[in-house]
């Protein structure tokens, strides 16, 4: 099997509610969403975290895979990214944004092509439901919609571990579960 195109095609998802959060109005997101076509007909599909991964895929990183079996997927990385090395020391992570979503795809190719689903390909399922979370530090809010099972939040956006400390004491009184990460910090 053959790469035989890459399309990389930034897109533009708005909120249909306005969003308000820690610095500011949120009006919607930007991605690039990826497809890989083979010579076999199997597309697969993969979305980068934002919209100007489109460039880096289209000029750079396409031309460099066409003709390579998308099966193998580190010497597809091999091709586009540099060295560990040099990346870490470059503080440039658009080559590592943009092949990740071509990775995405070259492992959607995997599984349709092998008949799998991707966990099984990833070692197996973890659990039979996903739970709904919702990233949102209103807690009041997100519980009187009665929708999300967790609430997710990222300490910097709390303002630190204080704050995380009481955040995670509420979601417990209104019996809510909560991941935190610690995005910037550190922590």
């Amino acid at each position: 099997m053959k790469i035989t195109a890459i399309r990389a095609t930034p897109v533009t998802i708005p909120m249909d509610i306005p969003f308000f959060w820690s610095v500011g109005l949120y009006p919607g997101t930007s991605k690039t969403i990826i497809e890989v076509e083979t010579d076999e007909g199997i597309v697969g599909l993969g979305e980068s975290p934002s919209w100007d991964c489109a460039e880096v895929i289209n000029k750079n990183m396409a031309p460099r895979l066409i003709g390579q079996d998308p099966i193998e997927i580190a010497g597809c990385e091999m091709r586009c990214v540099p060295e560990w090395r040099v990346v870490q020391n470059t503080d440039d992570a658009s080559v590592v944004k943009a092949f990740g979503g071509i990775e995405i795809a070259l492992w959607d190719i995997r599984g349709k092509a092998w008949n799998k689903p991707l966990y099984d390909l990833l070692g197996g399922a973890v659990r039979k439901q996903i739970p709904f979370s919702t990233h949102i530090p209103d807690i009041r809010r997100a519980v009187a919609l009665g929708t999300p099972d967790n609430i997710v939040t990222n300490f910097a956006v709390l303002g630190g571990i204080g704050r995380a400390l009481r955040f995670i004491g509420a979601c417990e009184m209104m019996g809510v579960g909560f991941w935190c990460y610690s995005g910037d910090t550190g922590v």
